[in-house]
């Protein structure tokens, strides 16, 4: 070997090198990573390079995906000229960056609940890591030039596209070196390997081809462990155990949607397949005498069949030459292999003999080709080209460009979020690792919405929230109506509060932080009265709303509670705050003041209304004070939870006193959770800004609202507006909502469907996650004109047939992901109780 490459100083000279075998070089063709071009230059000088194909879980992707995907694929094999080759394999999952996090935040806390739950956490993300893979796929191209590598990767990423929408991405050269590695040593798990990619860097100037020139240590770390050897008959032996190449010789006479499905999705085999472009003329001769020897076989035939299977090849020969010459499709060479590998002799072949019968059974024939394992082997890593260079060689299968496009095997779907934790399974077999408050360009607001029947895991799906968030020192508020929820509270060391005013009142009039200034928050304060006024009046009409108001300013004015009298109106000690004793007082004071006022004609006029309208809301405050003021008339009296991470209310006890207190006490309750938002986010967020802490160690807000359709729904408009300012807002102080419900039609009652339904899209709308169970089929109307059909066909056909625990993730501006909720029996079932 002419070149060897050296590191800095005597003392790696010193180091013992890693060899490199030579009977690996002899099959493996790779010399070096030319870190210019980004590819790898091959023994003889060209270059080969890698790019991954984005999948997606095509059988609840929405049909016009599917279809421009289709036409994609089309369009680029028939633009693409040159040999290709798609690799589908197993990829190991890494969750070592969630485990980090998981692991600093338990170095946080000393709270025993907090880190066992932490420790949950991490115990399922090292399972995964240790017994489940992700599906890839990877698109292997080849050049003999640096200027036609260049025009090869222009063309994929022309016709494929890069980013959210496109069908490709680049992978770093760290990726594509665990790629060699695995096919090199496809027993060996990658995880916990040396990073690839610390090789020593020599750079070749750009179109430099010296191809003895070689990275022994890349090669050493990328080869076949241990050697390769294929004295076996039909088998490989590598270093870490055993392999088999099934070459497929015999397709299905049809081959239908997906059809590529059945090769690329074979569990723990890597499926490579090679494509070539046939001269299209040459293609047309060919097809023109097999039709001229069909329709001898016809006229000849001496019984039914024959003439039959003679007609039948016919018409699909006249098929594929009509779409040659008038569609402009191309006709490609075929090649597919699986690749089954085990450390197992023994249980290599039992995969091989299964496999076998399953791919006999779709009409699919497959065999090893003895004596040929080198050549098999060679073949991953060479083009359609320099394989039937060999003196012996299998005829590849004739197939146009749209019929393999139409056979779209990129079918896979998972969700790994950065700093999630898990949360289930999609029908791929793919993780679902979540974290409602990811971030992205499209991921841009935290709040949720989770709708599903009795027993479909509703509950089990919230109480994963507030667990996932309150082991991580977050701040969690919900709103309990069963009383389920208190378990787990109390485990945290949270605090459950009753809202029937025997363990305390939250006065409405004090004012909370509601934005970021003191004008703000009164203006958000008034709004918010409003909204308790029209609870217990919802009838009420805009004029008496704005009488309301109005006197609501004086009273405070009066009170020197305004913020143009005072620099700080919120945070004060709550004996500084009016009760509605004191505005009932001030109400009777204008009263009087407006009877005894003498005034004639149009003033009059005025007066007597204005005297209405004052009475109507001493009618409403005297309501209040005289039959709900153990819950609603005086100061706070509720310890301060600013501090309390984990805080529950119970709603049970109230929520049978009639929508009126139960609408008004739960908005209180709601305003106070938003004063605790908002103190939070904004320390927060001036930290985060400048530069004191990171994005991920923000503490988050979470508010959970169990039973929401009990007061958001479209009899009564004036909560829909709150709750929306509240959701707006919430992602600027690091905050999220999550409402839950049993199914759309609470949402929306019976004479209801038109009236306000638009400020209830208007809600959903500002759901990033949509979380959708079982429902049954008549809701489904509802659901189209509520979510504004972010279904597909299938998904909105599958809502009435899904089990418990079986969800539809909407991600608003990303993608639809089915999933089953993962429950585990010991550790979380016993503390979820109720709804599971």
């Amino acid at each position: 070997m002419k070149h060897i490459w050296k590191n800095n100083g005597e003392r790696q000279r010193k180091k013992k090198r890693q060899e490199v075998r030579k009977n690996v070089l002899n099959v493996f063709p790779i010399r070096r990573y030319d870190s210019d071009l980004d590819c790898y230059v091959l023994s003889d000088g060209s270059y080969l390079d890698l790019i991954a194909i984005q999948s997606k879980d095509l059988v609840n992707a929405p049909e016009d995906d599917i279809q421009f995907d289709c036409g994609q694929l089309t369009r680029f094999l028939n633009l693409y000229a040159d040999d290709l080759k798609l690799i589908s394999m197993n990829f190991p999952v890494n969750t070592s960056v969630n485990q980090a996090f998981l692991k600093a935040k338990m170095e946080q806390t000393n709270h025993p609940r907090e880190r066992a739950w932490l420790q949950l956490s991490i115990s399922e993300l090292q399972k995964l890591d240790r017994h489940t893979s992700k599906k890839e796929f990877f698109l292997m191209y080849f050049a003999d030039s640096a200027d036609t590598l260049d025009n090869h990767r222009n063309t994929i990423i022309a016709a494929l596209q890069t980013g959210r929408d496109g069908l490709v991405q680049f992978l770093s050269a760290e990726k594509k070196h665990q790629i060699l590695f695995k096919m090199n040593n496809m027993n060996t798990p990658i995880r916990g390997r040396k990073n690839l990619s610390e090789a020593p860097s020599r750079k070749w100037g750009r179109g430099e081809l010296q191809a003895e020139e070689q990275d022994l240590q890349l090669l050493s770390r990328i080869q076949p462990q241990g050697g390769i050897t294929f004295s076996e008959l039909g088998v490989i032996k590598t270093g870490d155990g055993y392999v088999k190449i099934l070459h497929i010789y015999e397709l299905p006479d049809s081959l239908g949607r997906f059809w590529l499905r059945k090769l690329c999705n074979i569990e723990g085999a890597i499926t490579t397949i090679d494509i070539h472009t046939e001269d299209t003329a040459e293609m047309k001769q060919t097809i023109n005498k097999s039709l001229s020897e069909q329709l001898s076989r016809q006229r000849n035939s001496k019984n039914f069949a024959e003439a039959y299977d003679a007609s039948k090849r016919r018409e699909e020969l006249a098929q594929l030459y009509q779409e040659l010459d008038s569609m402009g499709d191309t006709m490609k060479r075929v090649h597919f292999r699986i690749i089954l590998s085990d450390p197992v002799l023994v249980h290599l072949e039992e995969r091989y003999a299964k496999l076998e019968k399953e791919l006999y059974a779709d009409s699919y024939a497959a065999t090893v080709m003895l004596n040929e394992e080198k050549r098999e082997w060679q073949s991953l890593y060479q083009p359609y080209r320099v394989q039937h260079q060999q003196p012996f060689y299998v005829d590849a299968h004739p197939l146009n460009a749209s019929l393999i496009a139409k056979g779209n095997p990129f079918h896979f779907s998972d969700l790994q979020d950065e700093f999630g934790t898990f949360l289930g399974w999609t029908p791929c077999n793919g993780n679902v690792i979540f974290d409602e408050f990811a971030k992205s360009n499209t991921r841009k607001h935290y709040n949720s919405v989770a709708i599903g029947d009795m027993s479909a895991g509703k509950s089990t799906l919230l109480k994963k929230r507030l667990v996932a968030r309150a082991a991580r020192k977050d701040f969690v508020r919900t709103f309990d109506v069963s009383g389920e929820f208190s378990m787990i509270t109390e485990d945290f060391g949270g605090k459950v509060i009753r809202c029937d005013g025997k363990e305390g009142m939250l006065n409405p009039l004090e004012i909370l932080q509601a934005g970021e200034d003191e004008r703000i928050s009164f203006t958000r304060h008034i709004a918010k009265l409003t909204t308790f006024y029209r609870c217990h009046v919802p009838d009420a009409s805009d004029s008496e709303l704005i009488d309301l108001q109005n006197l609501l300013r004086r009273f405070y004015r009066s009170l020197g509670l305004v913020p143009e009298l005072r620099e700080r109106i919120t945070g004060l000690s709550a004996r500084e705050y009016p009760i509605f004793s004191d505005l009932r007082r001030f109400i009777e004071t204008e009263i009087r003041e407006t009877v005894v006022e003498e005034s004639e004609g149009l003033k009059q006029v005025m007066l007597e209304t204005e005297l209405k309208s004052l009475m109507k809301i001493q009618k409403t405050i005297t309501n209040i004070t005289d039959n709900y003021g153990h819950i609603f008339n005086g100061h706070t009296s509720i310890d301060n939870i600013i501090d309390q991470r984990v805080v529950t209310f119970d709603i049970s006890t109230i929520k049978d006193l009639g929508s009126a207190v139960f609408d008004s006490q739960l908005f209180n309750m709601l305003s106070l959770c938003w004063d605790n938002c908002v103190a939070n986010g904004s320390i927060m967020k001036e930290k985060e800004e400048t530069g004191a802490i990171s994005f991920e160690d923000v503490v988050r807000f979470l508010i959970l609202i169990d039973e929401s359709h009990r007061w958001i729904n479209t009899k009564k408009p004036h909560l829909l507006d709150l709750i929306t300012v509240y959701m707006r807002e919430a992602r600027k102080y690091f905050g999220g909502i999550m409402l839950a419900s049993q199914s759309i039609r609470d949402y929306v009652p019976e004479g209801k469907e038109s009236e306000h339904i638009d400020k209830l899209k208007t809600v959903f709308e500002l759901t990033q996650y949509k979380f959708l169970m079982h429902q049954s089929s008549n809701a489904l109307p509802l659901l189209d004109s509520a979510f504004n059909n972010v279904l597909t066909y299938y998904q909105r056909a599958e809502i009435p047939k899904l089990g418990m625990g079986d969800v539809i993730l909407a991600i608003e501006g990303e993608r639809n992901l089915k999933l089953h909720v993962y429950l585990d029996e010991v550790n979380e079932k016993p503390k979820f109780k109720g709804g599971v």
